[in-house]
């Protein structure tokens, strides 16, 4: 009989800790959807260097869909380029694979930085008209660029 009365208790516990590391997720994922997608990638990369307790079991592939402006193609080409499973638990991961995925969305982080500033300022492609970054000093982008056989 005493096994019975246990039930209820553990259930509640148990109930108790999955809402603990729901809420704890969800406060952590929220920011990288929310923000900025340089800001966003800045975060999820800080995040995968020194991953905290509560995202350990959340799997490569759902927390990089956490991340603004990242989508299912992108996922899949940021874990082919590091050389990681995508299903594979944050806490699972090599040092390697974790500094190759931080390293992977700083750049995403400073191309999205990039293409912003290009906006603002106009700096376009001579030949082709694409946005480039304002750093370019040819005046034209790497296609065109590679097209005409330029350095």
């Amino acid at each position: 009989m005493t096994a019975l009365a246990n039930r209820p208790e553990q259930r509640t516990s148990a109930l108790a800790e999955a809402n603990r590391v729901r809420l704890g997720r969800a406060a952590l994922l929220k920011p990288l959807a929310f923000s900025s997608t340089p800001e966003s990638c800045r975060r999820a990369a800080d995040l995968i260097e020194d991953t905290p307790e509560l995202l350990a079991s959340l799997t490569v592939g759902k927390f990089l869909d956490h991340v603004h402006r990242v989508g299912q193609s992108t996922v899949e080409r940021i874990v082919e380029a590091c050389g990681v499973f995508e299903g594979k638990p944050l806490g699972e991961i090599t040092p390697r694979q974790r500094a190759a995925l931080a390293a992977a969305l700083r750049y995403r982080a400073g191309e999205a930085d990039a293409n912003r500033a290009a906006r603002r300022h106009g700096n376009r492609c001579q030949d082709c008209g694409a946005l480039i970054p304002a750093a370019n000093e040819a005046g034209v982008c790497g296609f065109c660029a590679e097209q005409d056989g330029r350095p």
